[in-house]
């Protein structure tokens, strides 16, 4: 848990070179809608887009959420996200789960249920 922590308090500081400093080098990434997200894909290039297209953003894990069996993290986020823009594309709630290994993220996918 201690990385998926890292994870979005990286995020939460809007900071790209952590953010992919907790990924593996083959690490996977998708978000979406259940049943309607992209196929899994590289994340460094599109997080650093992501990072550099906010101008807020917050993540805060819903408490009791988080939880860790084997290699695997899910929690529950509230993502509160402002881009360049003004608009709130992202916001909403996420369930993360993520896949570790090596101390590594190697795989996230996101869906949005609310």
């Amino acid at each position: 848990m201690k990385v998926v922590d890292e994870f979005v308090a990286a995020f939460n500081m809007r900071d790209a070179r952590r953010i992919v400093h907790c990924l593996a080098d083959d690490a996977r990434f998708a978000a979406g809608a259940i049943g309607k997200f992209p196929a899994l894909q590289h994340p460094a290039k599109i997080f650093e887009s992501f990072i550099t297209s906010t101008a807020t953003m917050k993540m805060t894990v819903r408490p009791g959420t988080q939880q860790a069996a084997g290699p695997m993290v899910t929690h529950v986020r509230v993502d509160e996200v402002v881009m360049q823009n003004g608009s709130t594309n992202g916001s909403g709630v996420w369930f993360g789960v993520f896949g570790l290994r090596g101390g590594k993220i190697v795989d996230f996918i996101d869906w949005q249920i609310g």
